[in-house]
């Protein structure tokens, strides 16, 4: 694909297929020679050959950088998103995640001649981590902890860089290195850390939080947070994971990083350019309040931001007077201590302080969930896990829209007739009139009607008298619940795809009015009926039926993978100007892309 740049075509994008036969050296030529190449996309097999070719060649041939980028960025492109070719699910697939993990991770090694290289050693680590998160299910918690080291080492080495530069009174500008590097290298702590809570349930992120104390990750994060001190994404990221390990970790941390840490979070607080921020905000405050300290503007002992109108938010506690006038039926945002991770909740009974005056805990019901479920959050210890209604889970029922998937729940034991279905003998469907709900309360208190969570997909959203409503289909073991996509990358409604594929499931049902819908779907009959889009029998797709929940860092941007935006800075970040927080600060503060990634 070639784009016109002025007077020269510039080739932005190279996509070669599933070439298997390629010659790894002939894609590393071709790279070499096209210098205006931005992204490549290739085989994952060619791929990996090409990165073992480059990566073991003598010392006095060090690759090129950006030839390394475009192969790793290829790589991650297959795991995190769709391809230029429309073959990112059979890439993914057969991919020999666990050999390119050791490759990746030997290369990185203390002594590498690769590690020394900042621009490598940052594309390797956001790769690392993007690795394992594509491949959670089957990572351990050894995998997690040993690419978490060379993460950190990598990050250490950088941040010496960094103070060798502040010793000289080297500025921003004239570093031989940008601060995408030091994104990239914290945001794969992110991943990493947000892998591991996928496996709450296992102890998995207790156990690397415990190895990150011991290793000393949190004076590694604090210096390079403190060495870039108005850089707004590393902020967020290193914040965030701080605020992480003091969950999981308290009784690890050391005397001495507490007080550093608190340190940080006065500096951003005091900042009000930074503190606007809301990720930087809620984890800062978050994180000093386990830590014992104060979020009131007065104590942070900052004079510039006393009396600031725009700091004003900062001038009130967390356990602020609105929680304590928290009354059943309010709607909050809530963090489940099992997964640690967020969602829409619904205040079901509160406990009275002892004065009668205000509200000292609050029984909170998870939307989406089984009241087995419902928890107790004490109020005066545990307030941040109560937030203001979409403060951390952003808006999205409102949003959806035809051919959105999402995860719904059905009583698989109920038949049609009990349900009042009517089916339709030529389409193959059960049809259910609109607001006739298909799941209740009282199916859950029923262990016979075996309530199940399915992934469907919208066909129609419809306001009625104040309420949200959504025309859902579901489909069985004919409909593999993935969407289909067309040789032009054009997207297909997944029920018409499953319809095709259903001919043969006439005869093997006789009676449907009692067969029971678990035992329908199975033979691959599609349901169509209508939810409530704001009831607790919807969630987002993929929260009940794969593993991706919404874990901790829900309130920052997913970065851009490499082909979407492969020159780096405030584009690939989803920050529309590149603000840093420093008054008058300019884009240098919020990192230049090196020469290498600019073209």
């Amino acid at each position: 694909l070639c784009a016109g740049c002025g007077t020269s075509p510039a080739l932005v994008v190279l996509a070669l297929g599933s070439c298997e036969r390629l010659a790894p050296f002939a894609v590393v030529e071709l790279a070499s020679v096209l210098r205006s190449l931005q992204s490549l996309t290739v085989d994952v097999g060619v791929a990996q050959g090409c990165l073992d070719d480059i990566l073991s060649l003598p010392e006095n041939k060090a690759p090129e950088p950006r030839i390394v980028r475009l192969l790793l960025g290829s790589v991650v492109n297959v795991l995190q998103g769709p391809s230029p070719l429309g073959c990112a699910s059979l890439d993914a697939e057969r991919m020999p995640w666990k050999s390119l993990l050791e490759l990746l991770v030997a290369q990185m090694q203390p002594g590498s001649s690769l590690r020394g290289i900042t621009e490598i050693a940052a594309h390797v680590a956001w790769s690392l981590g993007a690795l394992l998160a594509h491949y959670s299910a089957e990572a351990t918690s050894s995998d997690i902890v040993q690419v978490m080291g060379v993460v950190l080492s990598c990050i250490e080495n950088l941040s010496g860089a960094l103070g060798r530069a502040c010793l000289v009174e080297q500025t921003a500008v004239a570093l031989p290195l940008s601060g995408e590097e030091a994104r990239l290298m914290v945001q794969a702590v992110l991943m990493l850390c947000q892998t591991a809570m996928l496996h709450r349930s296992r102890g998995m992120p207790k156990r690397l939080g415990e190895a990150m104390v011991r290793s000393g990750a949190l004076g590694v994060l604090r210096t390079v947070a403190e060495r870039m001190p108005f850089d707004q994404i590393v902020l967020q990221r290193v914040l965030c994971v701080l605020d992480l390990l003091r969950y999981e970790a308290p009784e690890h941390w050391p005397l001495d990083e507490s007080h550093g840490a608190q340190r940080l979070c006065h500096h951003v607080l005091s900042l009000p350019m930074l503190a606007s921020d809301d990720a930087v905000r809620f984890h800062a405050e978050a994180l000093l309040s386990r830590l014992g300290g104060s979020t009131r503007m007065e104590e942070l002992g900052s004079a510039s931001a006393q009396g600031n109108p725009a700091a004003s938010h900062l001038n009130q506690k967390l356990g602020e007077c609105w929680r304590a006038k928290l009354r059943p039926g309010d709607l909050v945002d809530a963090m489940d201590t099992e997964q640690a991770s967020w969602y829409e909740g619904r205040i079901v009974d509160v406990q009275k302080d002892s004065s009668g005056d205000g509200t000292c805990k609050v029984k909170v019901h998870f939307m989406g969930w089984h009241p087995r479920w419902d928890t107790w959050i004490d109020l005066a210890t545990e307030s941040f896990r109560v937030q203001r209604r979409h403060r951390i889970v952003r808006r999205w029922r409102c949003r959806l829209g035809p051919k959105d998937r999402l995860d719904v729940k059905l009583p698989e034991g109920r038949t049609p007739r009990d349900l009042g279905c009517t089916y339709e003998d030529c389409s193959q469907r059960l049809m259910l009139p609109f607001r006739t709900r298909a799941c209740t309360e009282d199916d859950l208190q029923d262990a016979s009607y075996r309530t199940r969570w399915r992934c469907g997909e919208v066909l129609e959203v419809r306001r009625e008298k104040g309420e949200l409503w959504a025309h859902i289909a579901v489909a069985g073991c004919n409909y593999v619940a993935s969407a289909t996509t067309t040789s032009s990358g054009g997207r297909r409604s997944n029920i018409a795809s499953a319809m095709e594929s259903q001919e043969c499931t006439s005869n093997a049902v006789t009676n449907y009015n009692t067969t029971t819908l678990g035992e329908l779907l199975q033979a691959g009959v599609v349901m169509n009926f209508w939810v409530d889009l704001n009831s607790d029998f919807v969630q987002k797709s993929g929260t009940h039926t794969s593993r991706r929940r919404p874990v901790w860092g829900l309130l920052l941007r997913c970065p851009q993978i490499p082909h979407l935006c492969p020159e780096g800075g405030p584009a690939r970040w989803g920050l529309l100007e590149p603000c840093t927080g420093q008054p008058g600060a300019t884009d240098a503060h919020m990192g230049k892309t090196t020469s290498a990634d600019a073209t």
